[in-house]
């Protein structure tokens, strides 16, 4: 599955002079586990949008993504968290 759009994003990312995606993962927890979480980034990079500014919304309660935000921003990405989609987009909308 993560392959599938993966591929799907990279192909919309190269049209793109600095890419921005919005992942909505509302009522989908992060169900990966921590190498998982570390492989998906690697695996990313590969399709050539590390700079990309990615935004992932999230249930409120939900903590599971936490791990994964760390490791994408330790891997240089802009990558935020948000529980608002209204917010998740300003922020990628923000120059």
């Amino acid at each position: 599955m993560t392959v599938a759009y993966m591929k799907e994003v990279s192909r919309l990312g190269e049209t793109l002079p600095r890419p921005r995606f919005l992942f909505d993962a509302r009522g989908a927890p992060n169900a990966r586990a921590t190498l998982d979480d570390y492989e998906i980034y690697n695996f990313a990079k590969v399709f050539g949008f590390t700079g990309a500014r990615i935004a992932v919304v999230v249930d409120p309660d939900d903590r599971s993504y936490d791990f994964t935000n760390d490791v994408a921003c330790n891997a240089g990405y802009e990558h935020r968290l948000f529980t608002s989609e209204q917010d998740a987009l300003g922020w990628l909308e923000d120059q």
